[in-house]
């Protein structure tokens, strides 16, 4: 999030240098992925997990396979192509179950329902999406991992955008400001700065425009970068 030009740079190294180590070659290119990702440019972040996708059936990383089929499903959903966001979810979700070591899932479960709760505020409804947060969120916990605060950071977002939805201001502020706290730990700038835009939509609604105003000052001054 910090730097995913450099991301995308030593990614290419390591691509050049894998040789025949496809496992090292998938992650690289997982990795440029998600650097595309933090940069929003979801059709070029697309095109390198599609060639993670091309390589990953010469892998006997089952983690690593749940892993990309999560990925994918991430990049389909952001391009709005619901129906193969779906299908990769369910892929994921079936490798998961068959996993034997449940403690080892805990992250990668945790996304699959965070991108379902996504897909489901956009096609059905925010009480349905907010379920399927809940369960990500609380499966993310049990890993115990730092570096994913910055999905509990998009978790709470969203869930701050669905309470905006159902008009309960007052959630959305806790888990807007939640979302803030999470992306420090990581220093995800990108994500304060959403989860900043949403806080201030809550003061403006509640005709709290100093507020409102002071954050998306703060806001524009993280995207500074």
């Amino acid at each position: 999030y910090k730097n995913p030009d450099n991301a995308i740079r030593i990614a290419n190294q390591i691509i050049e240098k894998s040789g025949s180590n496809i496992d090292t070659k998938i992650k690289a290119y997982k990795l440029i992925s998600d650097a595309y990702s933090s940069k929003r440019n979801y059709e070029k972040s697309l095109s390198f997990v599609i060639k993670a996708n091309d390589l990953i059936r010469f892998s006997k990383d089952d983690l690593l396979k749940i892993s990309v089929s999560n990925k994918t499903a991430i990049q389909y959903h952001q391009l709005k192509i619901y129906d193969k966001s779906i299908q990769y979810l369910d892929q994921a979700e079936q490798l998961i179950i068959n996993y034997p070591i449940k403690d080892s899932i805990h992250t990668q479960l945790g996304k699959n329902y965070i991108v379902r709760g996504f897909i489901y505020k956009e096609k059905l409804n925010c009480d349905i999406a907010n379920y399927y947060f809940d369960k990500g969120i609380a499966e993310i916990l049990k890993a115990n991992d730092k570096a994913n605060n910055s999905a509990l950071s998009i978790a709470k977002y969203n869930k701050g955008n669905c309470y905006i939805l159902m008009l309960n201001n007052q959630l959305a502020n806790i888990n807007f400001k939640e979302a803030i706290e999470h992306a420090k730990i990581v220093n995800a700038k990108s994500l304060q700065a959403f989860a900043l835009k949403g806080l201030a939509k809550v003061y403006t609604l509640e005709g709290n425009y100093n507020d409102a105003i002071k954050t998306l000052n703060e806001a524009l001054t993280i995207s500074a970068d």
